[in-house]
C-alpha cells in the first residue's frame, strides 16, 4: 500500500460551470491561431462543431462487418428505450458509456442482495443499467439525495467515500463502482473498505480507467488545440478536466492498470475469481471524448438531439460499434477502460 497521506475526500469539487471557465485562455488561444477576437457566445459554435462531429461519424465507413446476428443484441435496443424514455441528454458520450456499461453487467454474473451503489451520484446510471433496486446508494456528495430518491433505484442513501465506506463489516453481497474508483484518493485503500464491507462469497463490480486512456491521440479535439499553437489552453483545459472532483489529486495514466496486472493486485488484497477485461476501444474512445471535449470547452453542454434519424443512427450505427467493442478492443491490443469482477474469499 502506498505510504502517501490519503487526501481528505471531503474536500470534493463539484461541476459548476465556473471551474471550468477557460474563456479567456481559449480566447487567447484563437487571438494566437487566427488573429482576431473571438466572440463570447460559444454556444453555437460549439453545438455546429458537435453537429459536424456527429455528422462525420454517421457516415463514415467501418471495420467491421455486421455478420451474424449478436444475441446481445435485443437487450442492447431495449436499453437504448430505455435511455431516450428516461433522460433528454442523449448526447454520444452518454450513449457510449452507458452502452458498454450496459453490455459488462450484462455479461457478468449477476448481482446479489443486498447490494451497494459506491458513488451512486443522482441514481441515473443505476436506473439505466439495472431493474432491481439497491440496498445501499452511497456518494459523498449531499447536494444529490433528492435526485436519489427521485429515482427510487437504492432503499437507503448514505453520505460517505470509497475509503471511508458507513456500512459493518460483511453487510452486502455485492459492490458496484461505475465510474467512481479513478476519483478515489487511493485504489487500494479502497478496495479495502470494499473487501471488509462484503460478505464472504460476495462480488465486486467496476471500471477503471486503463493506460491507452491517457495517449494524446484519443483525446483528439485538445489534441488538435495543443497542435495549432494553444498549448496553454490544452493543459489547463485537461488539468482541470482531470482535478475537477478533488482539489488535490490529479487522474494519471501511472495509477492505471491493465487487465493482466488487475488479476494479480486484486488476489493481493485476498480477492479470487478475478476476471478483468479491456472494454471502450480507441475509435469509440475517440468519438465519445470529442464530445465531451466539446461540450466543456465551448460551454455549449449535451448535445441532445432525439430526431428520427438520430435515433435511428444510434438503434443500428452506434449499437453495431458497441456490440464490436472487443473485437475493437483485441485488434487495438487494448481499450480506454479496464472492467474487473471479483469475489471475497470464504
Amino acid at each position: 500500500m502506498s505510504e502517501a497521506p490519503i487526501p481528505d475526500q471531503s474536500r470534493i469539487k463539484q461541476i459548476p460551470g465556473a471551474d471550468l471557465d477557460l474563456t479567456a485562455e481559449f480566447d487567447r488561444f484563437m487571438r494566437d491561431m487566427l488573429g482576431r477576437e473571438q466572440p463570447g457566445a460559444l454556444h453555437p459554435v460549439g453545438l455546429l462543431l458537435q453537429l459536424f462531429c456527429l455528422m462525420i461519424w454517421q457516415n463514415e465507413s467501418r471495420a467491421c462487418e455486421d455478420g451474424p446476428t449478436d444475441a446481445r443484441a435485443p437487450a442492447l435496443a431495449a436499453f437504448f428505450e430505455k435511455l431516450f424514455r428516461t433522460t433528454e441528454n442523449t448526447n454520444p458520450h452518454l450513449l457510449i458509456s452507458r452502452g458498454l456499461s450496459f453490455l459488462n453487467f450484462l455479461e457478468a454474473p449477476p448481482l446479489e442482495t443486498p447490494a451497494l451503489d459506491l458513488g451512486c451520484e443522482t441514481g441515473l446510471t443505476a436506473q439505466l443499467l439495472f431493474e432491481r433496486r439497491f440496498r445501499y446508494g452511497i456518494d459523498i456528495t449531499p447536494q444529490w439525495e433528492p435526485s436519489i430518491k427521485q429515482t427510487g433505484m437504492h432503499e437507503e442513501y448514505r453520505i460517505g467515500s470509497a475509503d471511508a465506506i458507513p456500512l459493518a463489516a460483511a453487510s452486502v453481497r455485492s459492490v458496484v463502482m461505475n465510474n467512481v474508483i479513478y476519483h478515489a484518493a487511493d485504489r487500494e485503500r479502497a478496495l479495502r473498505e470494499v473487501f471488509r464491507c462484503l460478505e464472504p462469497g460476495g462480488r465486486v463490480y467496476f471500471d477503471d480507467l486503463a493506460p491507452l486512456f491517457f495517449e494524446a491521440e484519443n483525446r483528439p479535439f485538445v489534441e488538435f488545440m495543443r497542435t495549432s499553437g494553444g498549448h496553454d489552453f490544452a493543459r489547463e483545459y485537461m488539468r482541470k478536466r482531470y482535478t475537477m472532483y478533488m482539489s488535490d489529486r490529479t487522474i494519471n495514466a501511472v495509477d492505471s492498470r491493465t487487465p493482466t496486472q488487475y488479476v494479480p493486485f486484486m488476489e493481493s488484497l485476498g480477492f479470487h475469481d478475478v476476471q478483468a477485461k479491456y472494454f471502450f476501444g480507441p475509435a469509440l474512445l475517440r468519438a465519445a471524448y470529442n464530445f465531451l471535449d466539446m461540450g466543456f470547452i465551448f460551454g455549449s453542454g449535451a448535445l441532445s438531439p432525439q430526431g428520427a434519424k438520430y435515433v435511428a443512427w444510434v438503434r443500428e450505427r452506434l449499437a453495431l460499434d458497441l456490440l464490436h467493442d472487443a473485437d475493437a478492443c483485441a485488434a487495438a491490443g487494448g481499450g480506454g477502460y479496464v472492467f474487473v469482477t471479483a469475489t471475497k474469499q470464504g
